[in-house]
C-alpha cells in the first residue's frame, strides 16, 4: 500500500506512479482542515505550513483508521 499526503499534488503524483508499478493499493492522508493557497506560502514564516513545519504539534491529521491496518504475508 502506498500512503501518502500531498498539498499540492507533486506527491500525489509520484505516488501513483509507484503504485502502478508496484501494483499496490493508495491512500492519501487528509488534514483535518484542508489548505488553501496562503496556508500553503513557503515564503511566509506566519503560514500555516510555515508554523506546522516548525511546530509538529501544530499538525491536525486523523490517523486514527491506521489503528486498524491488518497487514497479511
Amino acid at each position: 500500500m502506498v500512503v501518502y499526503y500531498s498539498a499540492s499534488g507533486n506527491t500525489k503524483d509520484v505516488a501513483e506512479k509507484i503504485a502502478k508499478i508496484t501494483e499496490a493499493d493508495m491512500f492519501e492522508i487528509e488534514p483535518v482542515e484542508p489548505y488553501t493557497d496562503d496556508n500553503l506560502d513557503f515564503t511566509d514564516d506566519d503560514s500555516r505550513v510555515s508554523r506546522e513545519h516548525d511546530d509538529e504539534s501544530l499538525r491536525d491529521v486523523d490517523l486514527l483508521h491506521f489503528c486498524r491496518l491488518q497487514m497479511d504475508y
